[in-house]
């Protein structure tokens, strides 16, 4: 188990989501900052290219398609697949900057499929939440 948001719970995010299958398009690097954690303010980044996971790492991507901004206490139920993405970003829980609408409408094949839905799910079995 690791704990959310340090550099081991990002590592680990590659290697959980290796049986997520190809999907050719689905291309985009995600600068994540949560705000207000155990840990003070986190940056981390994904790299996805044709719907595969393929790089995780603190700090942030010059080359992002996208910056996702929480709060702590935002991103948990997130993460945890308790509130759905797309609510809690109508109500306002998180903020995107940069190219929105590849984070919100080019991700949502991958986010609305099964695979997805092991993957995050493992994520939240080998997560410890402070």
């Amino acid at each position: 188990m690791t704990t959310y948001l340090t550099e081991d719970w990002v590592a680990a995010l590659v290697p959980l989501a290796a049986d997520l299958p190809q999907r050719p398009g689905l291309d985009l690097t995600v600068n994540y900052e949560i705000a207000a954690s155990p840990q003070g303010k986190v940056r981390y980044y994904e790299v996805w290219q044709s719907g595969q996971l393929v790089a995780a790492a603190i700090g942030k991507s010059k080359e992002a398609t996208c910056e996702v901004r929480f709060k702590y206490s935002d991103a948990l139920p997130v993460v945890q697949g308790t509130v759905d993405p797309d609510v809690s970003y109508m109500q306002g829980r998180f903020k995107i900057d940069g190219d929105y609408h590849a984070w919100i409408y080019g991700f949502r094949p991958l986010l609305d499929s099964d695979e997805y839905l092991d993957y995050r799910n493992a994520v939240t079995a080998a997560t410890t939440f402070e």
